[in-house]
């Protein structure tokens, strides 16, 4: 079954971010797996200068630049979109998580800021995710 083809059923949308990676996976009701995709972040977005997903500082402590994280939905989200997902029969969404992949949020979180620009969420979101060896 392709993503194209499954579209007379229900279909379920799984999102995972990990410390390394953010897949999605496209399923049917009765689980079989239909579309996958993923984003390394560091084979997809080197720029970021990343190792393991992470930034280490001196003294041990590591933290993931939230601005990765947004960049690598966009870049998930516009492969699902050549790849055609037929998102129109998704009834439901999951979503998993690292701690890694968590950013803060700063004591000053304006939600109408959140529009203003492409990566308005940095302007009340800490620029970088606390994480934890």
């Amino acid at each position: 079954m392709t993503a194209q083809s499954a579209s007379s059923s229900a279909l379920f949308l799984g999102l995972d971010c990990s410390t390394q990676s953010l897949k999605a996976s496209l399923l049917s009701a009765s689980l079989e797996l239909v579309a996958e995709a993923a984003i390394n972040f560091e084979a997809h977005l080197p720029h970021f200068g990343t190792r393991a997903g992470v930034h280490t500082a001196p003294g041990g402590q590591v933290h993931s630049p939230a601005a990765l994280l947004l960049e690598a939905f966009d870049m998930l989200f516009e492969k699902i979109k050549a790849e055609r997902w037929n998102l129109g029969d998704v009834r439901g969404v999951s979503a998993s998580g690292q701690v890694r992949s968590s950013p803060a949020m700063g004591s000053t979180c304006q939600l109408t800021a959140l529009a203003a620009t492409r990566y308005s969420l940095l302007d009340s979101w800490l620029l970088r995710s606390p994480g934890w060896p």
